[in-house]
């Protein structure tokens, strides 16, 4: 008894005539290494949520740094101002301590000046120039025939009185030098602290920019690192799943 041929449909015939030869084969690889595909799949949907991940944490990064940057160059401008001040505070300080000095100076000359002069005073304008120094009173002193200065007991103690304080105008004199010695000390000290904490403030921002690029560079190998052997790993383990089929 014979066989007849399967009857071909006409829509079989027609899809057989539109579906091309290569489309049939990848079919067939797509089948035989569907798992692996499928691994393959995952890894590459793995790596492109890792890198969005990693772009995250790098414009995070960026913000933060940002942010720690401007507080660095707030405080650098704050720090300027004060600079800023303190010199012109010392300009100021310099011009009225020249003023000082110079009147000063004007009334050490007119001094000696006096001095000199009451070294030749005829008795009578001598006797006036005592009175209006020491503030006595009138006729506490007066000059006498026999070429003396005649004091009471009331201009003796006064005069007295103003002589007294010259040793504490002299020791006050002294004392004032002395702190100001200090103070110009203490001025240019602070002067090397400033520069200090300047440098310092420049060597942090420059220190923190570096860290920053090497941690940057640190996170990116760990990553590169960690793509390289989780893909080879998910690969090897896509072929072995594969054969396996």
């Amino acid at each position: 008894m014979s066989t007849s041929p399967n009857p071909v449909s006409p829509q079989t015939s027609l899809l057989g005539m539109i579906e091309p030869s290569w489309l049939h084969k990848y079919a067939a690889f797509i089948k035989v290494h569907e798992k692996l595909l499928i691994v393959a799949g995952c890894l590459v949907a793995g790596f492109y949520f890792y890198s969005k991940g990693i772009d995250y944490l790098d414009r995070r990064d960026a913000r933060q740094a940002t942010a720690a940057q401007q507080v660095v160059n707030a405080d650098v401008v704050t720090n300027q101002q004060l600079v800023g001040q303190l010199a012109q505070l010392r300009a100021q300080v310099a011009i009225d301590t020249a003023q000082q000095i110079a009147k000063i100076k004007v009334a050490q000359a007119a001094a000696a000046a006096h001095q000199a002069i009451d070294q030749n005073l005829p008795l009578p304008d001598l006797a006036s120039r005592w009175a209006y120094l020491a503030n006595l009173q009138p006729g506490d002193i007066t000059p006498t025939a026999d070429n003396k200065l005649l004091l009471t007991d009331a201009g003796a103690r006064a005069t007295v009185k103003q002589l007294e304080n010259i040793p504490a105008m002299t020791e006050t004199i002294v004392q004032t030098d002395a702190e100001l010695a200090g103070c110009n000390q203490v001025s240019g000290s602070k002067d090397e602290v400033i520069a200090g904490l300047n440098k310092q403030i420049a060597d942090t921002a420059a220190a923190r920019k570096v860290d920053a690029k090497a941690a940057k560079a640190a996170q990116r190998k760990s990553w590169l690192n960690g793509f390289k052997w989780g893909f080879v790993g998910g690969f090897v383990s896509g072929v072995f799943v594969g054969h396996a089929i």
